[in-house]
């Protein structure tokens, strides 16, 4: 076999390699969404979130963010579901752990009367906004 053929044969394989390691990737982030849309979808409040929060948050603070969301939302949010709905409105997370961002975010806001904290033995705390008392 002629030099050229055996480079291009060289190189069809390895592309099919990477075409194996892309689906498989592929096949592992639709398997994470589907764990994530599953736990979403067991709470109706996420349900019109999609359309109802594109880009509101693209110009926003984190804490800002997270301000505006308890009052579009009522009741009880973990940092994930957070995380959640700032990331569909358009937040810019520049960090490499988002949801330790909005989770040290909501301590904080939490610390200083700005939300509601409700600690959760081994599952993430749950915040909200400040009820009027």
């Amino acid at each position: 076999m002629e030099q050229g053929a055996k480079k291009l044969f060289k190189e069809r394989e390895q592309l099919r390699q990477q075409i194996e390691k892309t689906n498989a990737r592929i096949k592992a982030i639709d398997m994470a969404l589907d764990i994530m849309e599953l736990r979403q979808a067991h709470d109706p409040k996420f349900l019109e979130a999609e359309q109802s929060l594109e880009d509101v948050f693209r110009n926003s603070t984190l804490p800002q963010a997270c301000e505006t969301t308890f009052m579009i939302f009522d009741g009880w949010l973990d940092k994930n579901q957070m995380e959640y709905l700032l990331t569909i409105g358009g937040y810019p997370f520049d960090a490499k752990d988002p949801t330790n961002s909005v989770d040290v975010t909501l301590r904080r806001m939490a610390a200083d009367g700005k939300c509601e904290m409700e600690k959760r033995g081994g599952s993430s705390n749950r915040y909200r906004a400040v009820r009027a008392t």
